[in-house]
């Protein structure tokens, strides 16, 4: 079995070098509203929309499919401030009910997580060592020994489908068999289906043609819910979402055909009005120590860095960019 990365870059992503690359984290969704065939394309939306408060590189669903929505080797907000500065990748698996879509997007999981280890020269040993010790960790690990987050993800899904934490190690240590081959990711030109831009929302395809919003998100499996129509709302542009039947067959027109305003310019990230450098790291979750500024510093053509005032300044103009 061989893979295609589909890559779907999220514009406007923050370019923040890491501090050292330590971990590939091995993530799921957690979200048991969103199992339906199209739970991936759902996942990769809402993330586009929503990167200001949490992105990783790579998502694995739908059957095997692997997409790559930020590069590799970044800062990435997936594991809370502790983690995110050591760590070269975060693979996300989207969740199905269904054992088969399960066996293929699990095989691709483990195939993913080994093959960016190895590309980021990383051991491929799941859970294993100190804070330091590079490996493959799960988001349950990073919980129980760097801090900084409650997650406990993947393995709660695993467990549905018979996977155990040690049948987990086993597989991520020692590849499924033909899963393991490596093959190089392609870009979204040279995939077999068709891939949306990623100023675009993902159209879902549905044999339903009446006029309930509540009927359409059921026909995709995607979750009805309220809560989530206003997530949706917001999302395709629909200010004061109140459920209003205007305001549902509006939300339902524009998720029929993809419809929706152009993106609003991207925010500066952090603190913008701080003029500590200190103060600033820790707003993106960065270590602050003089270490690791000094490794920022070397990073952005400041020689000799001893944290000055003005060199303070000149690191926390180039951050911010």
């Amino acid at each position: 079995m061989t893979y295609k990365i589909e890559k779907i870059i999220i514009p406007g992503l923050p370019n923040i070098p890491l501090t050292v690359s330590r971990f590939v984290v091995a993530h799921e969704s957690g979200n048991d509203k969103n199992t339906g065939p199209h739970s991936l394309d759902a996942e990769i939306t809402f993330m586009t929309r929503n990167f200001r408060k949490a992105f990783t590189s790579h998502w694995v669903g739908g059957g095997g499919r692997i997409v790559q929505l930020a590069p590799v080797g970044k800062l990435q907000y997936g594991a809370g401030p502790k983690a995110n500065p050591y760590s070269y990748a975060h693979v996300e698996l989207a969740r199905t009910k269904n054992p088969e879509t399960f066996k293929k997007d699990y095989a691709a999981y483990i195939w993913l997580l080994r093959y960016l280890a190895d590309q980021a020269g990383i051991p491929k040993k799941l859970d294993e060592g100190t804070a330091t010790t590079k490996g493959i960790k799960s988001h349950d690990w990073i919980r129980r020994n760097l801090g900084g987050t409650t997650h406990t993800d993947p393995f709660g899904y695993l467990r549905q489908f018979g996977i155990t934490v040690a049948q987990f190690k086993k597989d991520v240590e020692n590849g499924i068999g033909a899963a393991t081959v490596v093959t190089k990711p392609v870009d979204k030109s040279s995939t077999s289906k068709p891939v949306p831009k990623p100023s675009q929302l993902v159209t879902k395809p549905s044999a339903y043609t009446g006029d309930s919003i509540v009927d359409y998100l059921k026909s995709i499996g995607v979750d009805s819910s309220f809560s989530n129509r206003t997530n949706l709302a917001t999302q395709y542009e629909i200010k004061g979402y109140k459920g209003s039947a205007k305001q549902n067959l509006e939300l339902l027109n524009k998720m029929r055909t993809g419809t929706m305003t152009p993106a609003k310019p991207t925010a500066k990230k952090g603190d913008q009005k701080t003029t500590s450098i200190v103060d600033y790291l820790k707003s993106i979750g960065q270590d602050s120590s003089p270490t690791n500024r000094k490794n920022l510093a070397e990073k952005h053509g400041i020689q000799n860095y001893t944290g000055t005032l003005s060199q303070n300044t000149q690191l926390l103009k180039k951050l911010r960019g």
